[in-house]
């Protein structure tokens, strides 16, 4: 048998969470004939970046997600460390300064509440694409192999296991932008929805859509195109800063 992403033959592999266990998942899975022990060890090395350093894990502390090892998220943005509640109690979160003697200051109005901005995706753009990446790719496989068998998914492959080195641009936007299909057949995506994860695609022209909802952040990634042409597409209205990587010089122009 061989892995589905690096094609190599193995005799057996290693159990690959489609979703990370850390934001939630125990139950949708890729088996131990399906991938090998190499790539999932490539898998985990981007993934963990990519929650740990994003706005996914900003999600995964504030709603007392628990960890593939029993803990509490922990989380570092910018300049500023973020630590869900050690009992797991949602919607509380401890806030620091990433260095020692720094401090954080926040404007407080009369209601004594503050907003807090972090920076989605920054410096962990190529990390989040590629879990992106490995999240459609093995959902489509395990659950929706039609339309998985249409569509050539080599560059993905050499992308996220370190073949090709490149831009795989991904948008973030809330709101209605198409009619995405569930991916998942019923009794996996009960389960997925309580933890509030989503997994969705949508075939516009050539391009293959994947869509990945995560408490209250959604993110769109074309499973067999690295460019960034599919966004007018999918939503005319996008803005350049919901673009990421954040894409060169005048970005994408409405027009083109």
């Amino acid at each position: 048998m061989k892995c589905i992403f690096c094609q190599i033959e193995m005799e057996r592999g290693s159990v690959e969470h489609i979703v990370s266990e850390s934001m939630g998942n125990s139950s949708y899975v890729l088996s131990e004939n399906e991938v090998c022990g190499k790539c999932n060890n490539k898998f985990s090395s981007f993934e963990n970046k990519a929650l740990s350093q994003s706005i996914w894990g900003m999600e995964r502390a504030h709603n007392g997600i628990v960890s593939k090892k029993g803990r509490n998220a922990k989380v570092s943005i910018g300049d500023i460390s973020i630590e869900g509640d050690r009992n797991f109690e949602k919607q509380v979160i401890t806030v620091a300064p990433r260095r020692k003697g720094k401090t954080l200051e926040f404007p407080v109005n009369e209601k004594g509440e503050f907003t807090m901005t972090l920076k989605a995706f920054d410096k962990v753009e190529e990390a989040a694409a590629k879990t992106l990446l490995k999240m459609g790719f093995g959902a489509l496989y395990k659950s929706k192999r039609a339309i998985f068998d249409q569509f050539e998914m080599t560059e993905l492959t050499n992308y996220i296991l370190g073949k090709r080195n490149m831009r795989w641009y991904f948008y973030q936007r809330q709101g209605y932008l198409g009619d995405f299909k569930y991916i998942p057949e019923p009794k996996f995506n009960q389960r997925l929805v309580r933890n509030r994860i989503l997994l969705q695609y949508l075939i516009i022209d050539d391009f293959l859509i994947f869509k990945f909802s995560y408490f209250a952040v959604t993110v769109y990634i074309c499973l067999n195109s690295p460019g960034f042409h599919w966004i007018k597409e999918l939503s005319p209205t996008f803005s350049n800063e919901e673009i990421f990587p954040k894409v060169v010089s005048k970005g994408i122009r409405k027009e083109d």
